[in-house]
């Protein structure tokens, strides 16, 4: 039976346990390594405010791997492409196994079609990041939050190939939140349009 890696700073999160951390913009595997080892219990290694690019992020996390802090990465901004980026950054042995199941779901947040797809398409890989018990709820969750019509088409397909018929709860309320958020959507947006356009006209 594999045995999957627990995430003890967001066990500690949910049973209510403080967690102190630090901010890391070094840029530096050295100073990661060091400040991993230091009594922290996590450390967020910026990219926002800091030359960090992927390469740099790799090393950083290579170097943490031997410390008691989990490592959490910033996007530098809300951008697809940086997006996928962090999504095949998550399927390297870097991250660990839990942190690349959550990284996946953390990108889907504000990019759900990308990480969903992204997942689908690595099954495999994925699949060995995520416990068997969970499947079921964590592929449809990446979809949660989309606006795309299309996304509803993907999550039954995917549902009638992976998921059993009596697990299929998590599917079925990302399908309906799709639903609403896109009849919301196209219900309020006209009037957001029209009440920009007569601010621009006074």
């Amino acid at each position: 039976m594999v045995e999957f890696q627990t995430n003890p700073f967001k066990r500690a999160l949910r049973e209510g346990r403080l967690q102190i951390g630090l901010w890391s913009s070094l840029c530096s595997n050295i100073a990661a390594e060091i400040i991993s080892d230091s009594g922290f219990d996590w450390i967020l290694l910026d990219t926002e405010h800091s030359p960090n690019e992927i390469p740099d992020l790799v090393t950083q996390l290579q170097a943490v791997q031997r410390g008691t802090a989990t490592p959490i990465i910033r996007p530098a901004w809300n951008d697809a492409v940086l997006a996928k980026r962090a999504l095949d950054l998550s399927l390297t042995d870097e991250p660990g196994a839990t942190n690349s199941a959550s990284m996946i779901a953390r990108a889907s947040r504000l990019h759900p079609d990308a990480a969903f797809d992204f997942a689908v398409a690595h099954r495999t890989q994925v699949d060995a990041r995520v416990d068997s018990t969970s499947r079921s709820r964590y592929y449809p969750g990446l979809a949660n939050n989309s606006l795309d019509q299309a996304m509803i088409a993907k999550l039954k397909a995917f549902a009638d190939s992976y998921i059993a018929a009596t697990s299929r709860r998590a599917t079925d309320t990302a399908i309906a939140n799709i639903v609403y958020r896109r009849q919301v959507h196209d219900a309020r947006l006209p009037a957001i349009d029209a009440w920009l356009k007569a601010q621009t006209k006074r």
